[in-house]
């Protein structure tokens, strides 16, 4: 079975041993750049590989590309590369955030890179810990794949939201925190 939405906690610890799963830790404070790697060190799903909101899930912003640019989709096929994920791996993305993090990795492998088998761990980090699921502060060792660039799905500019903006049809969801 394949997960492509949420996946629960009892559903990911029964498959955790499954060498085609590759859960990956998207921990991640917005003040405190470093701490989602730190806690992955200190503790992580057993064999979960960490990704990185600013060094993985995002290009290098310049001043005009917002806080958290999407990356060349080269690159992040590089970076799943790295982590061992193939086109047939069943991803499963985990944050401490309330799956912010982790629907971001979601949204760029399945919408973005057109990689169907990914979920997010439903209930996150918190709710495996406080289950007592198995967790380890061993990295794994990795396999890199050759992961393919391949056609994407479409991403609109800001020159193109603008452009129709105020015609009939046009919808824009803006769904960040009311803050930013």
């Amino acid at each position: 079975m394949s997960f492509n939405t949420l996946v629960s906690t009892t559903e990911l610890a029964a498959r955790l041993s499954d060498p085609r799963l590759v859960v990956v830790d998207c921990r991640h404070d917005l003040a405190r750049a470093a701490w989602g790697r730190a806690e992955y060190e200190c503790a992580h799903i057993t064999g979960a590989r960490f990704m990185h909101l600013d060094e993985d899930l995002s290009a290098r912003p310049d001043g005009r590309n917002g806080r958290h640019p999407l990356p060349q989709r080269a690159s992040f096929a590089r970076t799943l590369s790295r982590a061992g994920i193939a086109r047939s791996t069943q991803v499963v993305a985990c944050d401490a955030q309330g799956g912010m993090v982790a629907s971001r990795l979601w949204w760029m492998l399945r919408h973005w890179m057109g990689h169907e088998t990914v979920a997010v761990l439903d209930g996150g980090w918190d709710l495996w810990v406080a289950e007592g699921r198995p967790v380890s502060a061993e990295i794994p060792a990795v396999a890199k794949t050759d992961y393919p660039v391949g056609p994407g799905a479409n991403v609109v500019d800001a020159r193109f939201v603008l452009e129709r903006l105020r015609q009939p049809g046009m919808t824009l969801v803006d769904a960040r925190a009311p803050d930013r």
